[in-house]
């Protein structure tokens, strides 16, 4: 971190305030970008965010670069760096894109307090806070996420290295990185599509453009439509099943015909399609894990993201 941020305790005090708000789960809001700067930067660090649900005025959001130490439930944070609380001035609908930065600026709403970005690496996680409650929505790390978490700030979870709190899962509604980089941002932009189709694209690393040096982008640069649909078509043109699977999974399209499909593991690497017969998927040699499938049907007429679990 570029300077250590005592935890404010007055801030939580104003979080567990009572007041009308819309609660959020896991999944409702989505990183969209990340900047931690370049050397002889003057400019404060910034990130963006995407609400994949509407929210009410006065909804509130908690951000911070803290490591998770103890990724449960009401997750336990290391306390030697910032925090800053978003507040939205008036109710805002999905697919509205939120920037902050570190002097607390915003492009709609306010913030109290502030997160200082590392160049060698950090991450960003957000949730609510309901007086001694805390439910997690996202997160966004430079690097990768941590499997071991440290029993004290410095260990394997430390200032620019976390684990994911509890309901949180990297490529499903986290996002992180196998290579460190100072800055990125997702670079699709007029997407249409259901929260979870949204969600789906996001989350995938392909679909950002990263760099070490400063890069260009505003909470105007991206055009996110949230609609009650899966796909840009008013009905599913394919479906998979069984899913979670283990050996095969079935496609089911309206076009069978000259369909393409994509495979991405949770860091966004592409991997090989392995057909068998015309709408039958081998998945037998893939990692359990979560998979990124995408289809395009051969007219372009069905677009679509599924997520798949490999038992």
């Amino acid at each position: 971190m570029k300077r250590t941020l005592l935890f404010i305790s007055s801030l939580f005090f104003l979080l567990s305030a009572s007041r009308a708000q819309t609660q959020l789960a896991a999944g409702d809001i989505a990183f969209v970008a990340i900047q931690s700067g370049a050397t002889g930067q003057t400019v404060p660090d910034r990130f963006a965010f995407v609400l994949l649900k509407a929210i009410e005025s006065g909804t509130s959001i908690v951000f911070t670069d803290n490591a998770v130490l103890n990724p449960a439930q009401n997750a336990k944070y290391c306390r030697n760096e910032g925090f800053c609380n978003w507040t939205a001035g008036s109710s805002l609908p999905a697919g509205k894109v939120v920037q902050i930065a570190a002097d607390s600026t915003t492009n709609t709403g306010t913030v109290q307090g502030n997160v200082n970005l590392s160049q060698s690496g950090d991450q960003i996680i957000a949730f609510q806070a309901f007086g001694t409650d805390s439910v997690a929505l996202a997160a966004i790390s430079t690097t990768a996420f941590e499997t071991v978490c440290g029993t004290a700030c410095g260990g394997a979870a430390n200032n620019s290295k976390t684990c994911l709190p509890a309901g949180l899962s990297n490529g499903l509604n986290a996002i992180s990185f196998p290579t460190e980089q100072k800055n990125a941002f997702f670079n699709l932009d007029d997407l249409t599509g259901s929260a979870a189709d949204l969600l789906a694209q996001i989350c995938n690393p392909a679909n950002w453009t990263r760099a070490d040096t400063l890069q260009t982008w505003n909470a105007g640069v991206w055009t996110l439509n949230v609609t009650s649909l899966r796909s840009r078509q008013a009905e599913q043109a394919f479906d998979l099943f069984p899913n979670p699977a283990r050996d095969m999974v079935e496609i089911k399209m309206k076009n069978p015909d000259k369909i393409t499909c994509r495979i991405t593991d949770a860091r966004g690497q592409k991997l090989p399609v392995v057909w068998k017969g015309n709408n039958k998927l081998d998945i037998s040699l893939l990692a359990s894990g979560i998979y990124t499938l995408q289809f395009l049907s051969g007219d372009g007429s069905g677009f679509e993201t599924h997520r798949l679990v490999k038992e």
